[in-house]
């Protein structure tokens, strides 16, 4: 399900170039630029998961044999994670354009800090599916919940939501 991955870091070096010049220039475009790029991997996202959710037994079963056909869901849940691991990437870029990487180290901290303490309390009463769930939680609460928090980045949570829709 990790093999996704390279994907958010092949877009965000392709939009890289585009997104320094955009905020060097101090053009209000620059956080359009940044729904855009958004847009681009929840597109690319949701086409993965429901390409997974379809083919994930079979996948399993021809990999891996039926006896780890139980193991469907915790690839399907880890594929969802994708979605939010690649909106952490571009925002992380973002960040870094706007000189902002202190922010960035306290959201991976924390980030971090509830991966664990989601781990603790989920493994034991759901074993597998439990690591999973902490992981997915812990990337949705990076993207959504923890902005929000914070007043002056909460508009990266806005453009996590805005990136499911296509109007301006």
């Amino acid at each position: 399900s990790m093999m996704f991955y390279f994907l958010p870091v092949m877009i965000g070096s392709t939009f890289m170039p585009r997104l320094v010049n955009t905020w060097d220039q101090g053009s209000g475009d620059f956080y359009e630029l940044v729904l855009v790029t958004m847009r681009v991997l929840t597109a690319l996202g949701m086409l993965i998961i429901i390409c997974s959710v379809i083919l994930s037994e079979k996948l399993i079963i021809i990999l891996y044999g039926f006896e780890y056909s139980d193991s469907v869901s915790v690839f399907i849940f880890h594929v969802i994670s994708f979605l939010f691991v690649s909106h952490v990437s571009i925002r992380n870029r973002a960040l870094m354009i706007a000189d902002k990487t202190n922010i960035i180290a306290v959201l991976s901290l924390t980030t971090v800090v509830l991966n664990i303490t989601l781990n603790v309390l989920l493994i034991p009463k759901f074993s597998s599916l439990g690591a999973v769930f902490a992981s997915l939680g812990s990337w949705a609460s990076t993207v959504i919940l923890l902005p929000l928090l914070l007043k002056s980045y909460r508009i990266y949570a806005v453009l996590f939501i805005r990136s499911f829709t296509f109007k301006t």
